[in-house]
């Protein structure tokens, strides 16, 4: 984040005009695929140390489900701030971030159920 800072302040400086909107998204688009990779590395290792002999299907399964996930999430948290005005109170912040994060653990359940229930079969 520093680079980042300082990339846009000698540009700003030196005269040199830096799109910052490509800039951005470079910036979400790393951030999002690290967020995805660390979710998966984070499952695999809290069913590690659990000592789980399912590990490797939950975290294929969670692999296809948190897109989907997150998208959902998305919507949801749209609605959310939407049915509350997009006001930018506490009150709207806390319930897009509990709207989501509801969303994101439904959907760590139902994967953890999917395999449990195929293999009870």
């Amino acid at each position: 984040m520093g680079l980042l800072f300082t990339v846009l302040y000698v540009g700003v400086d030196n005269g040199i005009v830096i799109e910052p909107y490509p800039l951005i998204f470079g910036i979400y688009l790393v951030s999002g695929v690290l967020a995805y990779l660390m979710a998966l590395a984070g499952a695999w290792s809290a069913l590690t140390v659990l000592g789980d002999p399912r590990r490797s299907e939950t975290v294929t399964s969670l692999a296809f489900l948190i897109p989907v996930a997150a998208l959902a999430a998305i919507v949801i948290g749209v609605a959310i701030a939407w049915s509350m005005g997009f006001t930018i109170s506490l009150l709207t912040y806390c319930a897009v971030i509990a709207g989501v994060c509801a969303v994101l653990a439904a959907a760590i359940v139902f994967g953890r159920f999917r395999i449990l229930g195929c293999r009870s079969e």
